[in-house]
């Protein structure tokens, strides 16, 4: 099996949470940017993903081999000991709903706009953990991304980037020489299948 492309991903606002997470409850004509902010974002924005599942052709002490590229990273070759295989994965809100955030001049309402475009890169990546799931019968999952882990140097994006060819391009998500995701609000790493108990299961 390919490359799996969603190129919409359902999402979903909460208005409380939003209103708590910003702090927005006690502050005058706060709430009525927010609605309007939340109605523009459910009628523009396109939140994509793009996964797959890849054998690991080798693996060191602190390395993992996947598709012909070596990601050096001693706390992800751990957390692959006891299975054979990897779900790289990138996951974007879209450039439609950035690109409402980069127009937008009023300094309030980019405060609320990138907060809610936080919540719809949430539920995007949700969603692509949960299809993954399902599709490849896994109950639990962990994931790990370059850059995050201390012994994961960055650099191996331009890696991960490579294995997934044109797919990127495809759903809108371009990457620097430095390492800078576009859309700013992208995720990419690689979940894999957890064997046993840990903290970042999803």
């Amino acid at each position: 099996m390919g490359i799996i492309l969603v190129d919409k991903l359902p999402f979903y606002l909460d208005e409380d949470m939003l209103i708590e997470k910003l702090k927005l409850r006690k502050r005058k004509g706060m709430n009525e940017k927010l609605n309007k902010l939340m109605k523009k974002a459910l009628k523009i924005a396109k939140p994509k993903g793009a996964y797959f599942e890849t054998e690991i052709e080798s693996r060191t002490e602190n390395s993992v081999k996947i598709k012909g590229e070596v990601f050096n990273s001693r706390e992800l070759a751990k957390a692959t000991e006891k299975n054979q295989k990897l779900y790289p994965y990138i996951i974007t809100c879209g450039k439609e709903i950035e690109e409402a955030l980069i127009k937008t001049e009023d300094i309030l309402e980019k405060y609320i706009l990138d907060g809610i475009i936080n919540s719809i890169l949430d539920c995007a990546t949700i969603c692509i953990s949960k299809d993954l799931k399902e599709r490849y019968q896994i109950a639990n999952l962990s994931y790990h991304i370059p850059g995050a882990l201390n012994d994961w140097p960055i650099e191996d994006q331009q890696k991960l980037f490579k294995i997934f060819g044109d797919v990127a391009e495809k759903i809108g998500v371009e990457l620097s020489e430095s390492n800078v995701m576009k859309p700013g609000k992208s995720v990419s790493g690689v979940y894999c299948q957890v064997m046993d108990d840990i903290t970042e299961c999803i």
